[in-house]
């Protein structure tokens, strides 16, 4: 199960996924939110299709994925499993996103971010989820705990 101290960070966070190509070329695009089934390990990350393209020829050709979730206070965590599928998205999916881009969007405004800037970095709706079931976690926060596993419950 998702321990309980990742998961506020995990479903209101910012959040980047990433991958790499049998030949080790990396892959990346930002998210637009996440749903997750805490009882089986598994998240679904939105993205937008057109911003990924290359990240899901990745999770096809190897099946692996990671995702870095982080907050503006700086509580971060990294998440690495297997990639499961994509997911044609729901009206709750949609929804889900727009709650997340409206939170992210009263932290920037909060820190005074100009709103073309907070539309450049949040973008679009996205259009479709990459299924990812958690295999290991580990803390990304800045400290003592930098780096190290937790343990998945």
């Amino acid at each position: 199960m998702i321990p309980e101290v990742v998961l506020n960070v995990l479903s209101t966070g910012m959040g980047g996924l990433g991958s790499a190509n049998k030949d080790l070329i990396p892959s990346q695009c930002n998210a637009k939110g996440t749903h997750v089934v805490r009882n089986k390990n598994i998240i679904t990350i939105y993205v937008r299709r057109d911003e990924a393209e290359r990240l899901i020829s990745d999770f096809n050709e190897t099946g692996r994925i990671a995702y870095f979730a982080s907050s503006p206070a700086q509580e971060a965590y990294q998440f690495k499993g297997q990639f499961l599928k994509l997911k044609e998205l729901e009206d709750n999916d949609l929804d889900l996103s727009r709650t997340w881009r409206k939170g992210l969007e009263e932290v920037f405004k909060s820190f005074d971010m100009p709103e073309e800037n907070i539309n450049n970095y949040l973008g679009g709706d996205p259009d479709v989820g990459i299924e990812m079931e958690i295999e290991k976690i580990f803390n990304q926060t800045p400290g003592p705990n930098a780096s190290k596993e937790i343990e998945i419950e």
